[in-house]
This record gives C-alpha cells, sequence and structure tokens, in this order.
C-alpha cells in the first residue's frame, strides 16, 4: 500500500510513528555523542552492578542513551508505522499506557524532551 492510498487515519498513525522514531533517533544520536568518552568505561566494566550507591556519570551517560527507553520507542515507532503502512489499527492500550508513561516522566524530569512524546500519544488517540 503505497502512503497516496493512505486513509487520513492511517496518515496520522504513520506519522506518529515517524514522529517516535524521529523523537527516538534524536535522543540516541544526542545523547550517544555525549557518552562516547565514556564508552571505554563500559566496556571496562564500570556498568556492572556494584550495590545501591550512586550511579557514576559513566553509568548515568549509559542509562541516557543506549540503555535509554529510546530504543523501545524507536521499535514501537516503526511498529505503528508498519501498522498504518497495512491499515491495521494501533490498540487502543498503546498510546493510554504510553501516554501515562511520557506523562509521569514529564512530571518528574523537567527540563526534557519527554513532552515532545505527548504528540504521537495525541495523533493516535484522536479517533475520526
Amino acid at each position: 500500500m503505497s502512503i497516496e492510498t493512505v486513509s487520513s487515519v492511517s496518515r496520522r498513525t504513520l506519522w506518529a510513528g515517524r514522529l517516535m522514531v524521529i523523537i527516538a533517533a534524536v535522543h540516541l544520536v544526542g545523547f550517544g555523542v555525549a557518552s562516547v568518552d565514556a564508552v571505554p568505561e563500559w566496556l571496562g566494566g564500570a556498568l556492572w552492578f556494584k550495590g545501591l550507591t550512586p550511579i557514576p556519570e559513566a553509568e548515568g551517560l549509559f542509562w541516557a542513551s543506549i540503555g535509554s527507553f529510546a530504543v523501545p520507542v524507536l521499535i514501537l515507532g516503526l511498529v505503528v508505522g508498519w501498522l498504518a503502512k497495512q491499515g491495521l489499527p494501533v490498540p487502543r492500550f498503546v498510546p493510554w499506557i504510553l501516554g501515562a508513561w511520557v506523562l509521569v516522566c514529564s512530571l518528574l524530569m523537567e527540563p526534557s524532551g519527554f513532552p515532545l512524546g505527548l504528540i504521537p500519544v495525541g495523533m493516535l488517540l484522536v479517533r475520526p
């Protein structure tokens, strides 16, 4: 199915998926670049469990980059886009759960990019 033949609902779903992919990719690239100097520490075992202690910078950079939820959000965005191209609906629980997570994270951490996640969530919640 080409994009030209996709219904307006599917087009909105397709763009919601694309936005999730873009947000996740920007997050991964941005924090990935900031984390390059910490990679040798990661490979040296700095991320191995050492008890419940304050998180060192190298570990924080890991959780902000490849250890973050950006990878699952990227995958979810690709699945949402694929569903739209197939003309299949996204299950209603997906935007509700994603929206709840984004809203809680937005309230707990500011400034952050979390509020951007409300855009694709809103696009998925709107039904004609």
